[in-house]
């Protein structure tokens, strides 16, 4: 999962540092182009095709999510909404994935890891430091997009039953085949510098999925789910590599996400106790 939320931060700073004429539906389209074509390359040529599964009604369910999870936050910008309010409401997402892991498959949270992620949200009022008043529209529209990726990674819980190969190939079908017949309309020819940004950003998308379902695979969802906002302390510090200046207060932000997040990561690999020995 520290795999994953790094790989987002750097997905964020390169996307949003080198990808500046695209539409949010064009980066989308081409980032799972680059995805589909890294898991084929990868994971096509076993015996068993990548498509063949025996639960394809959750599998397309799913990739809806990371369909709706950008066309929600695109649909937000259009009607108004600042990014920067729509990403803090957004981190809400780990407090939800807890409550739908819980509801759904039975996991529950200790009172730490939900003081933990409730104050990863926190910390990301102060990193994008929103001003105003949201709409109801705005709250609805980032809420949806925090509910869709939590909603994401419990069904990859859900189906970890499944090869590593056919859950990455069916992540990227939705989006991939609902977005084909806009790109016409919305096409920007890329220039150089945005092609190799957009192979990092695919790169780095389909390494942080794969790390997802491996996460979510090996243990409990509601166990790494306040490690998610620490993705902000990452994009933070590679930020300042990429020659910007954050604010002191989104640095102490950061420090504060990290110390929290530090914490969690302690209980998370402290030992089980194995109870009393027998006689």
């Amino acid at each position: 999962m520290l795999a994953a939320v790094f790989l987002g931060a750097l997905m964020e700073v390169v996307g949003g540092r080198v990808i500046r004429t695209w539409t949010i539906w064009q980066i989308v389209w081409v980032r799972y182009t680059v995805h589909l074509l890294i898991t084929l390359a990868v994971c096509g040529f076993r015996a068993s095709p990548v498509w063949r599964t025996n639960k394809p009604t959750r599998q397309i369910v799913r990739s809806a999510m990371m369909l709706l999870m950008p066309g929600t936050f695109a649909i937000a910008l259009a009607r108004g909404a600042v990014p920067g309010m729509a990403f803090a409401i957004f981190w809400i997402a780990p407090l939800i994935l807890m409550a739908v892991a819980w509801l759904t498959l039975g996991e529950r949270q200790s009172p730490r890891g939900w003081a933990i992620a409730t104050l990863g949200w926190a910390a990301a009022w102060e990193v994008y430091a929103p001003s105003g008043r949201p709409s109801l529209l705005t709250v609805g529209l980032s809420l949806g997009m925090a509910a869709s990726f939590a909603l994401y990674i419990v069904m990859t819980r859900d189906l970890r039953d499944q090869s590593l190969g056919t859950n990455l190939f069916y992540t990227a079908v939705v989006p991939w085949v609902t977005l084909l017949p806009l790109m016409p309309r919305v096409w920007v020819m890329p220039q150089p510098v945005e092609l190799a940004g957009i192979a990092v950003v695919g790169a780095a998308g389909w390494l942080g999925l794969l790390a997802t379902d491996r996460a979510a695979s090996a243990a409990p969802v509601s166990r790494t789910a306040p490690l998610l906002p620490l993705q902000l302390a990452f994009t933070v510090i590679l930020a300042l590599f990429a020659a910007r200046s954050p604010r002191a207060v989104t640095l102490a932000a950061a420090v504060v996400l990290m110390l929290a997040t530090g914490t969690l990561l302690w209980f998370l690999l402290e030992r089980e106790p194995r109870g009393l020995p027998s006689a």
